[in-house]
This record gives structure tokens, sequence and C-alpha cells, in this order.
């Protein structure tokens, strides 16, 4: 095989080096490795106008190449730039010149890249499958939303990410662009201000959201115009239904009569533990009379101080009486109204989420300090995946 790999000026000595230690390691004498390097100094600068430059200038030598690798930090989608000088195997590559080895070994091994995402991102993901794919397997299904198994208890845990939107649709389809390919995120859930009343522009960004991404989309509204108009663009999930909008059920119900709901109770009592997963059962028993059949039982976290623990709990004792009903453990609440590290938080929290048998976790990025914690999340949940394979503590797990 013949691979052309595409770096940026400065990194062209690093990239040279780390080829020739690739070519020694192989030991093949039917791999050959070129490097090109852009005029532009570092790769995360790069552009597919720059790439599309470079390639203009080498046309007449890429029929030579099996397959090319540009840098994983390039700018925009490749795929353009890959047809118009018919490469059929253009990828993007790592991120880290360190990672180029495991790069041209998945290429050896016939594994197909992404001309979107960087390629350490996929290689990354299919390792981690592994355990993923593990549970899914085993695990007991209470119910489908879309395409996506709604497991009656974890593991696997899945993950629901709320993103609000504020009325800009580039901004917000932005937003949503950075999430929807992300590893680990199985729901996206739209959310929007309180007060809000655009329907027409939440009918507007789920048609181009379900455009770009076939995982499940949510929709967390107290209006019931934007709720429909979500529904009506093939939202699968609301969110937060109580007995205050019950009347929502038989409307929704004409556009869409195969909805998940995330029920939550409207009182809780003193908040204990034992209170709370009684509210949630009987809002549970008297949504299963109106007909629902795919419900979620959301207990409501508190913040720190307020009851979280006894909140964590009742998932437990909820799972007890109703072992067949999927849970979800509202994990921002807690790492978003303190100020200590998320990483942290949400790395306990995963792992309370898999104790408790909660069989979906919300987050958010709402606060300054809570920047990245949808890949925090997603890290999670691979380590506590893998403890529980194990069957050892979250640590040293590989």
């Amino acid at each position: 095989m013949r691979i052309l790999i595409v770096t940026s000026r400065m990194a062209e000595p690093l990239i040279n080096e780390v080829v020739k230690e690739i070519k020694e390691s192989f030991y093949s004498k039917d791999l050959m490795i070129d490097v090109v390097a852009s005029k532009v100094p570092v790769a995360a600068l790069m552009t597919t106008k720059d790439l599309d430059d470079l390639m203009d200038g080498l046309r007449y030598r890429l029929k030579l190449y099996d397959a090319v690798l540009v840098p994983g930090l390039l700018i925009g989608d490749i795929e353009i730039v890959c047809k118009k000088y018919d490469l059929r195997r253009c990828y993007k590559g790592s991120k880290y010149a360190g990672d180029l080895h495991k790069v041209i070994e998945a290429l050896l091994n016939g594994v197909e890249l992404s001309t979107r995402e960087p390629a350490d991102n996929i290689l990354l993901r299919d390792e981690e499958n592994v355990s993923r794919r593990f549970f899914e397997e085993r695990s007991l299904e209470a119910f489908y939303i879309k395409n996506l198994k709604i497991p009656k208890r974890s593991p696997p845990l899945l993950l629901a990410h709320e993103i609000v939107i504020k009325g800009d649709l580039d901004k917000d389809l932005k937003m949503f662009n950075m999430l929807y390919d992300k590893r680990y995120i199985d729901i996206i859930v739209v959310g929007t201000e309180v007060g809000s009343d655009r329907p027409e522009y939440i009918r507007k960004i789920f048609r181009e959201m379900i455009k770009m991404s076939d995982k499940p989309l949510a929709i967390d509204s107290l209006n019931i115009k934007e709720i429909e108009a979500a529904v009506s663009e093939e939202a699968s999930l609301v969110m937060n239904l109580s007995r205050s909008f019950e009347n929502w059920i038989d409307r929704l119900n004409m556009i869409n009569s195969d909805l998940a709901y995330i029920v939550v109770p409207e009182n809780v009592g003193g908040g204990t533990a034992i209170e709370r997963a009684e509210a949630c059962i009987k809002e549970y028993d008297y949504f299963y009379d109106k007909g629902l059949r795919k419900i979620i039982l959301d207990p409501v976290i508190p913040p720190p101080l307020f009851g979280s623990i006894e909140a964590l709990y009742s998932i437990s004792l909820i799972k007890r009486r109703l072992e067949n009903v999927p849970t979800l453990l509202g994990a921002s609440n807690i790492y978003e109204l303190i100020d200590a590290d998320s990483v942290g938080i949400i790395t306990f929290l995963t792992a309370m989420a898999i104790e408790t048998g909660a069989s979906l976790m919300l987050l958010t990025e709402e606060s300054w300090k809570s920047k990245g914690s949808f890949d925090y999340a997603s890290r999670s949940v691979e380590l506590v995946h893998r403890a529980v394979k194990k069957r050892s503590p979250p640590i040293d797990v590989g």
C-alpha cells in the first residue's frame, strides 16, 4: 500500500520522523509512505480550501496512492475535496503525530475512517464499543425510542445531553453540530428558555436537526405549542410530564401515538427517598392508566445540601418496586450547582447511576465551569462499564 500523508509546514519534520519509525516497525516492502506539507504553519489552522489548493498542485501524482491522510485537526469535512480528486480512500488522520502508527495500522487492516472526524476518535470509539456492545447484547429491553433500545436498567447507561437554544438558527445549529457525532451521546434534548413562545422556530430547527442526525431528539419546553411543533418534526421524547400538563397527552397523541415521556412527580412530600420513590410510582400508575407505555421516571435530583442523597437513593427504591420501568438521573442538578471540579463529580454520579439501576443520565453545559461535561461523561461511562465488566471498582480498568 502507498499512502500520502498531508501535514502542516511546522509539523513536517516530526511527521517524517514518525513515518520513519512506522516503516521500520512494519518491516514491509509493500508499505510506502510519502509526506507532503501545506503552506499553512499549523494543522489546526488548515481548512478544506487549503487542502484543495494543495491537492490541485498534486493532481497528477494522486493516482499513485491507495490512501490519503490529512491532519485530524483540519477544519471542516474533506469529503468534497476527496470526491473532486477521485480519492476513494481519503480520510482525516489523527490529531497528534504519536497516534499516526495506530491510524496506519487501521488502514492496513481495512478500517473505514472518516472525512469529518479525526481518526483517533474513530479508533477510540471502536475500542470503547466493545464494552458497550457487551452490555447492550445482555440488557433487557424496556422499549425503543426511535432506533435506540432503552434498557430496563443499566448497564449500559445511556446519556441524554441537553442544549438550550437561543433563537439564532446559525448559532443553535452550530451548537448541535458540535454535539451530535460525539461518542456516547444517545439522546439530544433541545431545551427552550423560560417563557419561550416560538413554535415556528422550533419547527424549523428540528427540521434541520433531523437532517443532520439519526439520534433520537427530545423537547424540553413548558409551551405546548412548541412541544407540538417539535413532535410534528419527529421529536421522539417529551421531557417533564406531570399531572399539571396531562392535557398535553391527547394533543400530542394526535401527532404521534408512539411518543416516550419523562414523567416527574409534582409533590414529593418531605423529600425523603421513600416519599420521592412513592411519588414517582404513583405518577407511573396514573399515566400508565392513561394509556402511556413508554415512560421513564425522573425523581428530580435536587442540588447538594437540599436532598440529593435521598433522591439518588430513591432511584434504587423505584427499581425495587418497578424493575421493568426505566429511570433517569439528572446529573446536572448536582455538578452544575457546586463549585468543585465537574470531572470527578460526573464520574462519581455515573457510578451511582449504574449502581442504582438508572437507565439514563441527563447532562447540560450551562455554567462556564461545566464546559466539557459531555466529554467527561462519555469517558466516565466507558470507565464504569469496563469496571462493571471486570467486576472491580472503577480504577485500573485499562
